[in-house]
């Protein structure tokens, strides 16, 4: 209401005049307003990340508590200012201030990632989304946006990629490793046709040749004591062939693979490697030791063989030691040697060479 005195012409008071105008609808009008903007500045304050609000010329008219949190500044000193920019980090300034000015020339929105100063001295890293408003005449007017803490992503990324840097090293080790193996495998896989075929050739085959010849003999014996000779010679050199033929199905395919213990397959090898090529072999299988995969037993095996033959050609000496125990998910086989050849026997003892197989113990799965 707005009250006016009333005078008379001699400016005595003559009375009032009251004018009441019905301002309902403005002031419910006026409290929904500060109700509104109560109610986006409680929202702003709950939000994790950081509000903002800024003029045409990047003075800021608004930010949220939370800014005080992420930088250390208090929004009081940041009201009003244009102080972001030494905010950044110098090594991000130029690369964030040509993003804003491509945003602003495009009239479109901004969005940056880069590392802003921290109360503790250090940067974190942050992404800034910010989307411009206009006014009637189409001129910029404001910038809204928010800033996002990420640091902890960026430095899970870097772990991410760090990990992923050092898994394909070690699957390209890995991969020579089992190239090189293959290559070993091949090689003694060679090697093995090669002596069996030698031993076809220069015993079997010579055994099988003076039966021929010895049956021949028997046709043409003159008496029945000399027929009887050339049987016993016909028996024994079947008994030699058959012995040779029942050594060589052994060594290719030895029965004790059928064995899950592993202690029964190293023992066996062992005493193979022992009568073949003169050798010691300490052996210590720590219990329970097993390999339920077959296929995975015939690799462990021949990769086993090859490691006491590269003992016996290269180490000069006929002593190794064979060593099995479980470890985690895997069954490692060591084969160690105090081999002098080329080195000096106190140095080797030091440096003795060591070789580990590992493998799975195959659980249900491939090998």
């Amino acid at each position: 209401g707005v009250m006016t005195p009333l005078r008379r012409p001699d400016r005595s008071l003559r009375g009032f005049a009251k004018l009441l105008r019905d301002n309902t609808a403005k002031k419910a009008a006026e409290d929904e307003v500060r109700r509104s903007e109560e109610r986006l500045r409680n929202v702003a304050e709950a939000v994790p990340g950081v509000l903002f609000m800024t003029r045409a010329d990047g003075r800021v008219e608004y930010v949220s508590r939370q800014h005080e949190l992420l930088t250390g500044v208090p929004a009081r000193e940041v009201i009003g200012t244009a102080m972001w920019p030494d905010l950044i980090h110098p090594d991000d300034r130029a690369r964030v201030e040509a993003v804003w000015e491509e945003a602003h020339a495009r009239r479109a929105a901004f969005e940056a990632r880069y590392r802003i100063h921290r109360p503790d001295g250090a940067y974190c890293w942050v992404i800034v989304r910010a989307r411009p408003f206009y006014d009637e005449t189409g001129a910029l007017a404001q910038w809204f946006g928010t800033i996002t803490d990420i640091d902890a992503l960026v430095r899970a990324e870097a772990e991410v990629h760090e990990l992923n840097r050092t898994l394909e090293e070690r699957v390209e080790e890995r991969t020579r490793e089992v190239r090189a193996l293959s290559a070993r495998l091949t090689v003694a896989e060679q090697e093995e046709r090669q002596r069996i075929a030698q031993v076809l050739h220069d015993d079997l085959q010579q055994q099988l040749f003076g039966l021929g010849m010895t049956l021949s003999l028997v046709r043409g014996a003159r008496s029945e004591k000399e027929a009887e000779e050339l049987f016993d010679q016909i028996d024994e050199i079947h008994s030699q062939a058959t012995e040779l033929t029942r050594s060589l199905v052994t060594e290719l395919s030895p029965p004790v693979l059928e064995s899950e213990r592993l202690e029964e397959v190293l023992r066996w090898l062992a005493h193979r490697e022992e009568d073949r090529y003169g050798m010691t072999i300490d052996l210590e299988v720590e219990e329970p030791c097993e390999v339920p995969s077959r296929p995975v037993r015939v690799l462990l095996y021949q990769i086993l063989r090859e490691l006491l033959f590269n003992v016996v050609k290269h180490a000069g000496t006929r002593q190794a030691r064979l060593r099995a125990w479980t470890e985690d998910e895997c069954t490692v086989v060591e084969v160690s040697d105090d081999g002098a050849r080329s080195r000096g026997a106190a140095r080797a003892r030091r440096t003795c060479s060591r070789r580990c197989a590992r493998v799975a113990r195959a659980r249900g799965r491939d090998p």
